[in-house]
């Protein structure tokens, strides 16, 4: 069985570790345990309070035991470290900035997987695309580029002509 006998310096530092606004859950957990372990819970209820296995409880009680505070936080998770270097960013960025087409994140997804051997997901391409801060560049929702000036024209005078009460020139006897 462990006991914990906490000194008053080390419960004002619970404390102000429990409150800490960026403190994990589980860190918090864990410094419950003490807390509780401190005011003479044992183990077992502990971890029936906590929903969690005795184990668990006993393995973090030893840690604090052993280590003091430090031993409860959590440590890092970097997790796999991104295909997307750096360097194929930059590629991307300056394939973004010409001026000649728009992509879509399909198009650059097989863009990377055709020149660099990067095989993403147009999806995953999108998620890491907008956590780096970069958007692709969308095209104009304007028409103008498709019409024909001739008609425009002609159709801009028909509007004209109606708008002074007269039949335009492009519709016919049988209207």
């Amino acid at each position: 069985m462990y006991r914990v006998q906490l000194t008053d310096a080390q419960r004002d530092e619970l404390t102000r570790r429990t409150r800490a606004p960026e403190l994990q859950r589980r860190t918090r957990d864990r410094l419950e345990y003490l807390r509780l372990a401190d005011a003479g819970g044992s183990i077992p209820k502990i971890a029936a309070l906590f929903r969690a296995e005795e184990d668990t409880v006993r393995y973090w009680v030893k840690r604090f035991l052993a280590f003091g505070f430090d031993a409860l936080e959590d440590k890092p998770h970097p997790g796999q470290t991104s295909r997307l270097t750096p360097a194929l960013f930059a590629a991307l960025r300056v394939r973004l900035a010409e001026q000649d087409r728009t992509w879509t994140r399909q198009q650059l997804a097989d863009w990377l997987a055709d020149t660099h051997g990067l095989r993403l997901s147009a999806d995953q391409l999108g998620f890491l695309l907008r956590r780096a801060g970069i958007t692709c560049p969308r095209t104009e929702r304007c028409l103008l580029h498709a019409q024909d000036p001739a008609q425009v024209a002609e159709r801009s005078a028909d509007l004209g002509t109606i708008e002074k009460g007269g039949r335009p020139a492009t519709w016919t006897s049988a209207t």
